[in-house]
């Protein structure tokens, strides 16, 4: 799996740290990154979306699926939306990349 789709990045290094693009799923069945999707992470959440408590969990998913603490993970746009944006601190694209291949192997 490559870290981009359609020839748009998913995700990318910057200054600050790496900025992760994430499709959220509310409602669902289970808590899970479940892989790239329009160009985005597909992370699938059980919370409904309601009142930013989906997005809390999203934050949660990913910072679990890269082996880091939340607080190096800050919502940078769609608090409200189910296209997200967020800046991972401390990892790198390449780093991200061996996560999603391991993850995603075949």
């Amino acid at each position: 799996m490559s870290g981009y789709d359609s020839g748009k990045p998913v995700f990318r290094d910057t200054s600050e740290g790496l900025v992760v693009q994430v499709l959220a799923q509310p409602g669902s069945r289970t808590n899970s990154v479940r892989g790239i999707e329009r160009d985005r992470l597909k992370i699938s959440v059980t919370q409904v979306a309601e009142r930013g408590k989906a997005t809390k969990v999203v934050l949660a998913v990913l910072a679990d699926f890269l082996d880091v603490p939340r607080g190096q993970i800050e919502l940078i746009s769609g608090e409200s939306q189910r296209h997200k944006v967020f800046l991972v601190r401390g990892v790198t694209a390449t780093q991200f990349q061996q996560v999603l291949d391991r993850a995603f192997s075949e």
